[in-house]
């Protein structure tokens, strides 16, 4: 009973730490971006990874406890449940959201082609190395393109950037210049503060989810939880809190695109350093069900998403009520299995 009341302390506080650690990484990620003028879509990258950090870490510290299907399960679910509670969720509550099409196809395309790499490695379809290599060539070719000038939309800085902002009536933008404007008038911080913040940050993140993913494992089997259960809905949907959040905040302000680049952003972060990087080093063990029914539901969500995206330059209630229905049919089919 002690031992009980012991994990479930342990289980709370981990979620809490890990949840504003993540929040504080990206905040560093975002304030380095301004200190060096990054490009915008680098800075949004690389948040993506922060804001990953959770799923990422959780999945792979199951992993070398041994929990192949909560490992697998952490990451496949992530991704399912981002499209349905960080893409479509905010959309059904906010309304329409328009996304260039130019923009999804680079990112949309990545986060597609990255999800089909990682299965194929998880089925043994092609090699652990082979499939690394691939995804790290869409990677490499995605960042190639969102840092080449004129490849997506990107903002000039200074006096143009203003103007343009003024006329988008982008107020989540406009936000960030006076912000920006205000750090260049103070001095930004330095970048020694910064690196040690983003450290210390990474270091909550990992031995947070160190605890967390141990006690979700003590937990579970008490309450009567599969492990395959335990990873795909119970820290899949834990971990991915902090995107939530974000993303409803974005579609209130109608930013699409960026809110469609965090999603796919975040899903292609999580197959390639939660399943790609990880079958480098151990076999990966595949259960039945993750074969017959998660794999399948993801790649299906993915291309669905994708599809809904690009027919309507955006999405609406209807499509992303869709894709809620799509990650609740997957659900109840899994619970039923």
């Amino acid at each position: 009973m002690l031992a009980d009341v012991a994990w479930s302390a342990a289980f709370l506080i981990s979620l809490a730490g890990v949840l504003l650690a993540s929040d504080r990484l990206v905040a560093a990620v975002e304030a380095a971006g301004d200190r060096y003028s990054w490009p915008a879509a680098l800075v949004g990258l690389l948040a993506a990874a922060g804001a990953d950090g959770p799923e990422v870490s959780a999945s792979c510290i199951a992993l070398l406890a041994g929990a192949h299907d909560v490992s697998l399960g952490v990451i496949l679910g992530s991704n399912m449940f981002n499209l349905a509670a960080v893409l479509g969720l905010p959309i059904v509550l906010v309304g329409y959201i328009a996304v260039r099409r130019r923009g999804l196809l680079l990112n949309g395309g990545s986060m597609l082609l990255t999800t089909l790499i990682a299965e194929a490695v998880v089925l043994g379809t092609i090699p652990p190395a082979a499939g690394l290599a691939l995804a790290a060539g869409v990677l490499g070719l995605y960042l190639y393109l969102v840092v080449q000038p004129g490849t997506l939309p990107a903002l000039q800085r200074g006096t143009a950037q203003v103007a343009l902002l003024a006329e988008a009536g982008d107020q989540v933008l406009e936000e960030r210049e006076r912000e920006r404007e205000a750090d260049t008038a103070q001095g930004f911080p330095e970048g020694i503060a910064l690196l040690w913040r983003g450290l210390a940050a990474t270091a909550v993140i990992v031995g947070g989810c160190d605890v967390l993913v141990n006690a979700t494992l003590y937990l579970s089997p008490r309450l009567g939880m599969p492990a395959t259960f335990t990873g795909t809905f119970v820290l899949a949907a834990l971990t991915s809190l902090p995107n939530v959040w974000v993303a409803i905040t974005l579609a209130r302000h109608h930013r699409g695109a960026v809110l469609a680049s965090a999603v796919c952003n975040s899903n292609t972060i999580n197959v390639v350093f939660g399943i790609c990087v990880p079958a480098q080093f151990i076999a990966l063990k595949l259960a039945t069900v993750v074969r017959q029914i998660d794999l399948p539901a993801l790649a299906f969500l993915t291309a669905a998403s994708v599809a809904l995206l690009w027919q309507s330059h955006g999405l609406g209630r209807r499509g992303a009520l869709a894709i809620i229905v799509g990650y609740v049919v997957f659900a109840g089919v899994r619970l039923a299995y």
